[in-house]
């Protein structure tokens, strides 16, 4: 594929310069080399492209019909890989990420305001939701998630530290049931479970001691279905 199209970028630059010596100056190669790329781009075409004399060069009917083709086809080519060569200096096009609604205080308007002024060629999609993802499969560049539910092949950064999580309850609720002194009290209480779909489990609570005590068996009155996906796409 490299030498067709170094035979059709010497095509055109045979057709325009009008001589294989004029091209080999322009392309920084010799005339034989050139030559001989062409002759092989008519072999493996099968049809002839360029009558020769020795005095000057012409594109037959099928020469002409090639180079009016390569020609813009050759210029959007080139236009591209300035394009995407630009990128590596100024980031473009639209990143697309996923953040639990444990991240969503991260997205202060300074911090989004901050980033689309510094990459004001980016378009951000931010999708906020504590459905499972899977962060490849569904399109997203990146995600913020908690620790405990990153796939283990994925490449993690830590953007926060270490999150601790509290029991807390109204003063009248402790004051009519009394104020748990130890996880396992919170069986005996009217606690509030929380679970990211219609479908997933309950969240499981979790607590640290020396006594390395197992997750109490929290049973709730009350269940807090998932917040509906809000999607957020923001322009410059």
């Amino acid at each position: 594929m490299a030498d067709e199209l170094d035979g059709m970028a010497t095509f055109v630059a045979v057709a325009e310069a009008k001589g294989f010596r004029a091209a080999g100056d322009r392309l920084g190669v010799t005339h034989s080399a050139v030559s001989q790329a062409v002759r092989r781009l008519e072999e493996r075409l099968h049809v002839t492209l360029v009558r020769r004399t020795t005095r000057s060069i012409h594109l037959t009917d099928a020469g002409e019909r090639l180079y009016a083709i390569l020609r813009p086809a050759l210029d959007e080519v080139r236009a591209a890989v300035v394009d995407v060569g630009e990128m590596e200096n100024a980031p473009r096009g639209t990143l697309r990420l996923h953040a639990s609604r444990a991240a969503e205080t991260m997205f202060g308007e300074s911090l989004l305001s901050g980033f689309l002024t510094t990459h004001p060629q980016i378009r951000l999609d931010l999708v906020v939701s504590d459905a499972p993802v899977d962060i490849v499969a569904d399109g997203y560049d990146a995600g913020i998630q908690l620790g405990e539910v990153i796939d283990k092949d994925m490449v993690a950064v830590p953007v926060t530290g270490d999150l601790r999580l509290v029991v807390v309850g109204s003063p009248s609720y402790f004051a009519r049931r009394g104020v748990p002194q130890h996880p396992r009290d919170l069986t005996r209480h009217e606690c509030l479970n929380w679970h990211p779909t219609a479908e997933a489990a309950p969240y499981r609570w979790e607590y640290r001691s020396v006594e390395r005590l197992a997750p109490p068996a929290v049973v709730s009155p009350l269940a807090l279905p998932a917040v509906r996906v809000a999607v957020i796409d923001l322009l410059r």
